[in-house]
């Protein structure tokens, strides 16, 4: 191991690395890789310091239980990231937390607008990381733009009206890629999103408007990225 790697670079530990492809479609083969300083990445510059070794503060479930970050989990989550298009989390305001276990049933990941909380479970053969962290970001993406909501609404049928002095929710009609997609525009939206990178195909099936509003808005020059954990 280095005593001390260059300014601009990191020291990654040997490790097997799977292959894959990167938003952009370049393809990268899986490999054995030395130990060795790595240059820096924008993913790494942006997020190496937003690891907490704590709860969040005033979290709401109080089940969870909190721990501290391992290095590999820190380098697994980075790299994770660095397959992610930019747009998804350059503007990121969220820390990431570690804990065991969601209180909300088998979630590998939560988020709110300052907080990305990652579950035991997002670091299995069950879930691929890469996927998990795009469907959080997809979330504070839309959060953080109210004119992307308002386009991304009209257009897929979302809306609400008054009745007897009540808010309700009118879902769109057809077409969820995921079921939980109904539950709310944000959720079906970060579903959609999500395949887009990861299962176009899937997303085609489901809802085709769909996909063309993603591919309107996101361009095609985004390649599909392949699953891997």
């Amino acid at each position: 191991m280095p005593t001390q790697c260059p300014s601009g670079t990191h020291y990654v530990r040997a490790h097997d690395r799977d292959g894959y492809i990167r938003y952009d479609g370049v393809e990268v083969s899986p490999t054995k890789v030395s130990s060795h300083c790595r240059s820096n990445s924008s993913a790494y510059n942006k997020w190496i310091d937003k690891f907490i070794d704590s709860s969040p503060a005033k979290w709401p479930h109080i089940t969870e239980r909190f721990s501290k970050w391992t290095e590999a989990e820190k380098y697994k989550i980075i790299r994770a990231i660095e397959k992610l298009p930019e747009f998804l989390w350059r503007d990121s305001k969220r820390k990431i937390y570690r804990a065991n276990k969601s209180a909300e049933g088998k979630n590998p990941s939560t988020s709110s607008s300052k907080h990305l909380v990652v579950y035991d479970t997002a670091f299995t053969d069950k879930h691929d990381l890469s996927m998990v962290l795009a469907h959080e970001f997809a979330h504070e993406l839309y959060d953080q733009d109210s004119q992307l909501a308002k386009d991304y609404g009209l257009a897929m049928g979302w809306g609400a009206k008054r009745v007897r002095g009540k808010v309700l929710k009118i879902q769109r009609k057809s077409g969820y890629v995921d079921e939980d997609g109904k539950i709310s525009a944000e959720e079906d939206f970060a579903n959609n999103l999500e395949y887009f990178l990861f299962d176009p195909k899937k997303l085609k099936a489901s809802s085709e408007p769909a996909y063309n509003w993603m591919r309107w808005k996101y361009g095609e020059k985004i390649k599909p990225i392949s699953k891997s954990n």
